[in-house]
């Protein structure tokens, strides 16, 4: 009989993690909303608390539906976060001046402006409604619901303080990479509407010229993250960045040498004149600026 018993606590575990695995998959493939797979857990959460109750009251060892009882319980109060992000449905990219942070520096940092669109499905009636506010798209994303996992997960991470914030985190590499931290860094680190780690970069090329261990008289468009060491790492939205650049005049880019590939192959299927150039580490960014400033020809 105790086999029996432990065989069908096993059955019950395993087909809750069937029940779970299945849910999921279902949820990250699109074939159900945030709704169905939210819906799901809480009608396993229900059946299990009645369940749990239901033998309790006959005196039956109950060890097994508790622990699955309060796992689900769990499960539920972390995924709940998706019935807010079902709304979700595009993220439009904008464009956004480039700053340049130090005046007459010529290094141009290159920002993109996102925004959420929610409950509307059509992209065609996004389209209009922007061309109707004059406002341009450069790229219209659609959101689907392994983007909605993967962001509600790294929310809760950082919440949980084991998620840095990219753009802070980036600070403190080009402060590193400096040895000081500079006034104009300092002030930019202030803002709330960036996000990401592209303007490390230029962040380290504006902190040399303004510590005049750099001169720049030529306008260049940067984007690049940064480590402490001075390497240069790939980022996000290239499209959108060679876009931008082009449309404010910047005749220069320079890019990550990952990205480089994307940039060009934008360039060119947009026809635009601007110069791409990919650089591995700061020391490559600073020797295309020298050799620019000295009249060579790259």
């Amino acid at each position: 009989m105790s086999i029996l018993k432990k065989f069908n606590g096993l059955t019950l575990i395993f087909s809750f993690l069937v029940l779970c695995a299945g849910n999921l998959l279902l949820y990250i493939n699109d074939v159900t909303s945030g709704f169905v797979y939210v819906g799901i857990l809480l009608f396993a959460f229900t059946f299990l608390s009645l369940l749990f109750i239901l033998l309790r009251s006959k005196g039956r060892k109950t060890k097994t539906i508790s622990i699955l009882t309060i796992a689900m319980a769990l499960l539920l109060l972390f995924e709940i976060k998706l019935l807010k992000l079902d709304s979700f449905t595009f993220v439009a990219s904008i464009p956004a001046k480039p700053i340049e942070l130090l005046s007459g520096s010529g290094i141009h940092l290159m920002v993109v402006n996102t925004l959420d669109i929610q409950y509307v499905k059509d992209p065609e009636l996004v389209s209009m409604t922007f061309d109707k506010e004059q406002k341009q798209i450069i790229h219209l994303y659609k959101v689907n619901n392994q983007d909605r996992y993967q962001g509600k997960n790294m929310e809760l991470l950082r919440l949980a303080g084991f998620q840095n914030n990219e753009f802070q985190k980036t600070i403190k590499d080009v402060n590193r990479y400096l040895g000081k931290e500079l006034h104009a860094i300092r002030s930019f680190s202030a803002r709330t509407d960036l996000h990401g780690n592209s303007a490390g970069l230029g962040l380290a090329l504006t902190g040399l010229m303004g510590e005049d261990k750099l001169y720049n008289s030529q306008p260049f468009g940067v984007t690049g993250a940064i480590t402490s060491t001075g390497a240069v790492k790939p980022i996000g939205m290239v499209k959108e960045k060679v876009i931008i650049a082009d449309k404010y005049g910047l005749p220069r880019l320079i890019v990550p040498a990952e990205n480089e590939q994307e940039a060009l192959d934008t360039k060119e299927t947009l026809n635009l004149e601007i110069q791409i150039f990919s650089v591995h580490h700061i020391d490559d960014a600073v020797q295309i600026i020298e050799e620019f400033n000295s009249d060579k020809e790259i």
